[in-house]
């Protein structure tokens, strides 16, 4: 009888990522990208209707503020935050195909790319210095990458809503539950610890001070009023 011998399974071939179109605009892509953390920071996860009206009620927004939101998605959020406080709004997506969702969600509710700008593009070449008011969903991977960003953010005196995960370090200054399990967290400036609160250290921050080029001069006992015989009062 003719032995059988299972073959091996082939294996499976790494799905490949459609490599980011370069944005239009001053988005500013000027970040270091991070080699060692791949494109996909987040499944598409829709926000319902409670997380998105917690999260803007967290943020505060206004009329003068920009919603910055990080892996947007549909754009749901972005068109919710224009609708109800007025505000503009920058959403930043990797997956192509929810970029045109976004688009098309922005235009069906009346809006132009003046007002929300849907981006395609890879939220860790995204320079977040000029963002104020940031919603952010990704996974873990994705908050590490970017804590440094989001520090710099809440120093200048931003806000940043994080939905589901928390960003490594940073105290949350508030914290909503949904379902029990859920989170949504709101960090400010205050959120910061304080090594990432305190100032740039001198540049001789050794024990040991350089000494002063021109230090001055102890005075001789010569040249002391009292020693010269000059009157004092």
């Amino acid at each position: 009888a003719k032995a059988w011998a299972l073959k091996p399974m082939p294996k499976p071939k790494p799905k490949s990522y459609p490599k980011p179109k370069s944005p239009s605009l001053s988005l500013s892509l000027s970040r270091t990208p991070n080699p060692k953390v791949g494109p996909y920071l987040a499944p598409f996860n829709p926000s319902g209707d409670d997380v998105i009206n917690d999260a803007l009620d967290m943020l505060g927004l206004g009329e003068d503020d920009t919603l910055w939101d990080v892996g947007c998605g549909d754009g749901r959020l972005l068109v919710e935050a224009a609708t109800r406080h007025g505000c503009r709004g920058v959403g930043i997506e990797y997956d192509e195909t929810f970029v045109e969702r976004a688009r098309k969600r922005v235009a069906d509710a009346g809006f132009d790319a003046e007002r929300i700008r849907v981006e395609h593009a890879n939220a860790l070449d995204v320079d977040f210095t000029a963002a104020k008011a940031i919603f952010v969903y990704l996974l873990p991977k994705g908050m590490r990458a970017l804590r440094d960003a989001y520090v710099e953010v809440l120093r200048g005196g931003g806000r940043i809503v994080s939905y589901v995960f928390s960003i490594p370090d940073l105290a949350p200054q508030e914290t909503r539950v949904h379902g029990g399990v859920t989170k949504i967290y709101l960090y400010t400036a205050a959120s910061l610890p304080a090594t990432d609160t305190e100032p740039d250290p001198t540049p001789y921050p050794d024990s040991n001070p350089r000494p002063n080029p021109n230090p001055t001069p102890n005075p001789t006992p010569d040249s002391t009023p009292e020693a010269s015989g000059a009157a004092t009062e």
